[in-house]
C-alpha cells in the first residue's frame, strides 16, 4: 500500500489543532485563566523577519503571554529527538525568536509527542536543558550553542525559561481525552466540538486569524446539560432487612442478563423506599449498572414538584445515563439529549450489558405519589410508557403502594404476575430486636432477662411496621427513660391501618397542638424546627383555660 506523502505535513496541523484545543478546554474549565488565544500569532514589535514560536500564543488574564511551537512526530517511540534534530528543526531560530520578544512576562515552550534519545534525556532538568550538563557530556552540541551567541548570559537565559516538553499524547489520545471532557464535564455535544475544531482548523489557514475569545468559542459549541434530580433517599445506620431470603433471592434473579420486571409492594411505612434504596446500594457494590428515581424523598425536599412531573424525572434520568462512559452508551454521550428518547439509552445500556454479563437494573419508586400528590393518573402512565422496554439485559423494578398498580399497563402484569410480586409487610422479630437493641444498648445489658417480652411488646404495638417502630422508640427516648412495656403500654397499637393509626395519635393531642398543626397547614413558608418549639412553648396570646389543661406539645412536635 503506498504511503501517503502528505501525512507527515497534515498530521503535524491536526496536532497544532488539537494542542490550540487543549488549551481551550482549560479555559473553558478555568473561565479566568486566559484573556484571548491567537494561532499563527506574530507580535507587532518583534522586529525578526522568521518568527519560530508562533503556532499558538496564549494571553493570560495576569498578562503572561505564553508561545507554543508544536512539533508532531509520525513514529514518537523509533524517531527520537536527538541534540542534531533540535538544531536541523530550528533551534536557532527559536532562540532568536525568544529574544525577540519585548516581554518580560512570557512562557515559552516546544510541544512535541515525540521522545527525545537517552542524551537529550540526560540534559534535561524539569522540561528545561540544563546548558552545564551539555557543557560537560555534549561538547559538539554545546560548540554549536556557543555560535549563536555573543553574550554567554543570552545562552543561559534561553536554556533556563525555554522548555521542551516532549512525550506528549499523540494525536488520538489527545483527542480522546479532550472529548472526553467535553462531552462529560462540559457538557458540550459531538456536533459542538466538530465545529470547534473546524473553526480552529480553518482560523490556522486564514492570512489574519480571528482571536480567539471565550464569548466566541462559547456561541461556536453546542451545549447539553440536562439537570439530575437529588435521589439520595437516606437509609438508616440500623437498617434491616424485611427479609433477608427474599432479598438475595431478588439479587439473584435481578443478577442475570434475563431481563424482566419486579414489584414491590407495602402498605405506608412498611420500608419499600428505604429497602429499594439499600438494593441500589447493594448493586452498585456488586457493579451493577444500576439508576433509580424516588417520587418521594422526605418531608423537607425542596424538588417534590419536579420529582412528580415525567418530563423532569426523564431529564432527570438522561443526566445519570450521560455520566456513563462512551464504551456504554457509545454515540448517545455525545449527542443533544433533548432530541434523545430515553428509550435510547436504555436501549444501549441493555445491549452492552448483554454483550458484557453485565446487570442493568433501573429502579422507580413511589409510584403512588403521582397519583395521591401529583393527582394525575396520566403522568403516571405516560412515563410508565417511557421505561417500559422488556428485553434482556434489562430489569424494571418497581415500588409502590397497590393505589398505583391500577395504572400498570398489561404487558407488567404479563411479566410480573401479581402473584409473583414481592409484598413488604414489616419487619421480622429479630429484625425488631437488633434495632432495639441499638436503640437502648443500656436496657439491652440490665434488662437482658427481660428484654424479649419488651420487643414481643414492641412487635404488639407496631406490628413490624418500621415507620411505627421509629415512631415509637423516638418517643420513648425524648421521654428520657429507659424502655419498659409500661412506656408502651401508652402508646396507640398499629392495626396494620395507617389512616386509624394516625387519628389515634391526633385525639391524644392537646387542643393547642391541633390548633398549631393547622396553622402550619396554612403557612406559605417554612418554619424551622427550633422556631416551632419555641411557639409551642411560648403560646402568648391563648391561655391555657380556653384550651383545657396546660400540656406539653413536645409529642406533637
Amino acid at each position: 500500500m503506498k504511503i501517503n506523502p502528505n501525512s507527515s505535513i497534515r498530521s503535524g496541523y491536526k496536532y497544532e489543532d488539537l494542542f490550540t484545543l487543549k488549551l481551550i478546554v482549560d479555559w473553558l474549565l478555568d473561565p479566568e485563566k486566559y484573556e484571548n488565544i491567537r494561532v499563527q500569532y506574530k507580535p507587532d514589535d518583534v522586529q525578526i523577519r522568521h518568527f519560530a514560536i508562533d503556532d499558538i500564543v496564549a494571553t493570560r488574564k495576569d498578562g503572561t503571554v505564553e508561545y507554543y511551537q508544536i512539533k508532531h512526530k509520525q513514529n514518537p517511540d523509533t524517531d527520537l529527538w536527538t541534540f542534531d534534530e533540535l538544531i536541523d528543526k530550528g533551534l536557532n531560530k527559536w532562540i532568536n525568536s525568544f529574544h525577540a520578544i519585548n516581554q518580560e512576562r512570557k512562557y515559552c515552550s516546544l510541544i512535541t509527542n515525540g521522545n527525545p534519545d537517552k542524551n537529550v534525556q540526560d540534559c534535561i532538568v524539569h522540561r528545561n536543558i540544563d546548558l552545564g550538563k551539555v557543557k560537560e557530556y555534549q561538547h559538539e552540541f554545546f560548540a554549536v550553542v556557543q555560535s549563536y551567541f555573543s553574550n554567554p548570559s543570552d545562552a543561559l537565559s534561553f536554556f533556563e525559561n525555554f522548555e521542551f516538553q516532549f512525550g506528549h499524547p499523540n494525536k488520538r489520545c489527545l483527542e480522546d481525552t479532550l472529548r472526553n471532557i467535553l462531552y462529560k464535564q462540559l457538557k458540550v455535544t459531538k456536533g459542538g466540538v466538530n465545529n470547534l475544531l473546524l473553526f480552529i482548523g480553518d482560523e490556522g489557514s486564514e492570512k489574519f486569524p480571528t482571536i480567539f475569545t471565550l464569548d466566541i468559542i462559547r456561541n461556536l459549541l453546542e451545549w447539553d446539560n440536562p439537570r439530575p434530580l437529588n435521589q439520595n433517599f437516606n437509609v438508616p445506620t440500623d437498617f434491616e432487612f424485611f427479609d433477608r431470603g427474599i432479598h438475595q433471592i431478588l439479587l439473584r434473579d435481578i443478577s442475570t442478563v434475563e431481563g424482566g420486571i419486579k414489584v414491590i409492594v407495602g402498605k405506608p411505612g412498611s420500608g419499600k423506599s428505604t429497602y429499594l434504596s439499600k438494593l441500589y446500594s447493594s448493586l452498585e457494590k456488586k457493579g451493577a449498572i444500576v439508576f433509580r428515581h424516588h417520587y418521594h424523598l422526605n418531608p423537607k425536599d425542596v424538588s417534590y414538584a419536579d420529582r412528580l412531573n415525567s418530563e423532569r424525572v426523564i431529564e432527570g434520568l438522561k443526566a445519570e445515563f450521560k455520566k456513563q462512559d462512551n464504551d456504554i452508551i457509545k454515540s448517545l454521550g455525545e449527542q443533544n439529549t433533548a432530541g434523545t428518547q430515553l428509550k435510547e439509552f436504555i436501549d444501549q445500556v441493555a445491549s452492552y450489558c448483554r454483550e458484557v454479563g453485565r446487570s442493568f437494573i433501573l429502579i422507580i419508586d413511589g409510584l403512588d405519589h403521582v397519583i395521591r400528590e401529583g393527582n394525575s393518573q396520566n403522568e403516571l402512565i405516560d412515563f410508565l410508557n417511557e421505561v417500559l422496554f422488556p428485553q434482556q439485559g434489562y430489569w424494571l423494578i418497581l415500588g409502590t403502594q397497590e393505589i398505583a398498580t391500577h395504572c400498570f399497563p398489561n404487558s407488567i402484569r404479563q411479566l410480573a404476575p401479581k402473584d409473583e410480586w414481592i409484598e413488604i409487610k414489616g419487619l421480622k422479630r429479630d429484625s425488631v430486636k437488633k434495632i432495639a437493641c441499638k436503640s437502648f444498648p443500656q436496657d439491652y445489658k440490665l434488662l437482658s432477662y427481660d428484654f424479649d417480652s419488651i420487643v414481643s411488646k414492641l412487635i404488639q404495638v407496631t406490628g413490624g411496621n418500621p415507620l411505627h417502630l421509629r415512631y415509637v422508640l423516638t418517643s420513648i427516648e425524648n421521654n428520657g427513660r429507659g424502655i419498659s412495656r409500661y412506656d408502651l403500654d401508652t402508646i396507640p397499637h398499629y392495626n396494620n391501618e395507617i389512616e386509624e393509626y394516625y387519628q389515634a395519635l391526633w385525639q391524644q393531642l392537646t387542643i393547642l397542638a391541633k390548633t398549631m398543626a393547622f396553622a402550619l397547614t396554612v403557612l406559605d413558608f417554612k418554619l424551622q424546627e427550633e422556631q416551632v418549639f419555641f411557639s409551642s412553648s411560648r403560646p402568648v396570646s391563648i391561655s391555657s383555660r380556653n384550651f383545657g389543661e396546660s400540656q406539653s406539645n413536645t409529642s406533637f412536635v
